[in-house]
């Protein structure tokens, strides 16, 4: 998720069923989406998370 600027970027999360973003401490600012997406991808992997659906379902 884009922060403040323009090449500000920042893994965010937001739990199921929940309306608010939380920006994810352990993670850097990035200066661009694909590197901030790339350490997602890396946590992810690691802790077994799943992509949510548009709704705010789990696919997979």
């Amino acid at each position: 998720m884009q922060g403040l600027g323009d090449s500000n970027f920042k893994a965010r999360y937001n739990k199921p069923g929940k309306s608010g973003w939380k920006g994810m401490a352990s993670m850097e600012w990035r200066k661009s989406f694909d590197e901030a997406q790339s350490d997602l991808n890396v946590m992810a992997k690691k802790k077994g998370w799943k992509e949510a659906g548009k709704e705010g379902e789990y696919e997979g």
